[in-house]
């Protein structure tokens, strides 16, 4: 059940806490030396500034359906995003 209460992380802390900026450079760091290698970041597809909002109240924004899935919209918006980037990838 949603409390609606306005919940967000903090993206810099979160990369580094879980170690993924290390990971995100490592694959920027592969795709750079091979041509054939491309690296889409759904971090920043999914949160566009420094503070990643989990819900927002004044939108009724929700991310996620539970600890680990983003709902469907989100998932459709990252759909969306990766398709782009997918068709620059094959020019």
């Amino acid at each position: 059940m949603i409390q609606k209460l306005e919940c967000e992380i903090n993206k810099i802390v979160d990369l580094n806490e879980r170690n993924l900026q290390n990971i995100k450079d490592q694959m920027i760091l592969m795709m750079r030396t091979n041509t054939n290698v491309y690296f889409f970041d759904s971090y920043d597809a999914l949160c566009l500034s420094s503070k990643c909002k989990v819900y927002d109240n004044n939108e009724e924004f929700l991310m996620l359906r539970d600890d680990k899935h983003l709902n469907y919209e989100r998932s459709l918006s990252i759909s969306k995003k990766y398709m782009m980037e997918l068709g620059k990838c094959k020019n």
